[in-house]
């Protein structure tokens, strides 16, 4: 690993209202064509010793894995979306983000995972996809790229459907093309075959603009589901019931991206079908420890 990583300049943003941050991340020119169709792959991170403060010697044991959320369209960059919690990189990279205009050096391996041989995703009848918070990096980039190749070969993309559950929606920021992050366009991604469901917003206020503030929805708008105070996630067996009730002999893909727990709950769902006998094509990216 240490022959193929590559140290760049990137510019870390840190997401309003979150404990998220975005980071665009520069591809050198040798690099671009193995990013090129990295869906669903990660890279190792390390903050190298030019962006640390002081010696920290456990950094140089710390390559955190994280999920590549999207490439640019020319291939010169890729953009990470990063949880922080309270582990040593965590912490760099959070005083890091605080730098007025400064892009820190950052050590980037990969890109790394088992999504480079998944099978033909778009060849299933119907395809699931269940994320998480920031398991959406793992799987808007999957649903996008099924959505096109289905597009490309004349398909309906309405047998994909992708379920992305979070506390509140200013989670979602990064995946819109809201360039302050101050506001989510929720209106596209919904639009977009997504279904959002929001578990942690009590006494929501409408907005006036036309945007959905980041602190602010009702329970019903635009195809967003909030969810009853005190639930902690969607309902996975109504949600899996529905995908395999639509044909009997419909081929599925189910891959689901988020807490252990949210993994154990899908599995649960589907287990019956497979009883069933159907044909279902299962992934889990969990998470955690």
């Amino acid at each position: 690993r240490r022959l193929n990583f590559f140290i760049v300049p990137t510019h870390i943003t840190p997401i309003p209202k979150t404990n998220l941050l975005s980071l665009t991340v520069p591809l050198p020119e040798n690099k671009r064509e193995s990013f090129k169709n990295a869906a669903g792959q990660h890279i190792y991170l390390q903050v190298p010793p030019e962006s640390r403060e002081g010696t920290k010697l456990i950094a140089d044991m710390c390559f955190n894995p994280f999920t590549i959320a999207s490439v640019a369209e020319d291939g010169k960059s890729m953009q990470l979306v990063l949880r922080m919690l309270h582990g040593p990189t965590s912490e760099m990279l959070k005083r890091l983000s605080k730098l007025p205009k400064a892009d820190p050096p950052l050590q980037i391996d990969g890109p790394y995972g088992s999504a480079a041989h998944f099978p033909d995703l778009a060849s299933f009848d119907r395809i699931l996809l269940v994320a998480g918070g920031v398991g959406a990096t793992f799987c808007l980039p999957i649903y996008c790229q099924i959505r096109a190749d289905v597009k490309k070969f004349g398909g309906s993309t309405n047998k994909v459907q992708f379920v992305w559950s979070m506390r509140a929606a200013s989670e979602a920021g990064w995946a819109t093309s809201t360039p302050e992050l101050e506001t989510v366009d929720i209106k596209s991604l919904t639009e977009g075959g997504i279904q959002l469901c929001i578990t942690g917003l009590e006494n929501p206020v409408q907005p006036t603009n036309g945007s959905i503030d980041l602190l602010d929805l009702t329970h019903q708008q635009n195809g967003v589901t909030v969810a009853k105070p005190g639930s902690r996630r969607p309902d996975f067996k109504k949600i899996v019931d529905e995908v395999f009730s639509q044909g009997k002999h419909e081929r599925v893909a189910v891959l689901v991206c988020g807490p252990r727990g949210m993994g154990r709950a899908t599995r649960r769902a589907v287990s019956p079908w497979v009883a069933k006998g159907r044909d279902i094509w299962w992934h889990d990216e969990a998470f955690g420890w």
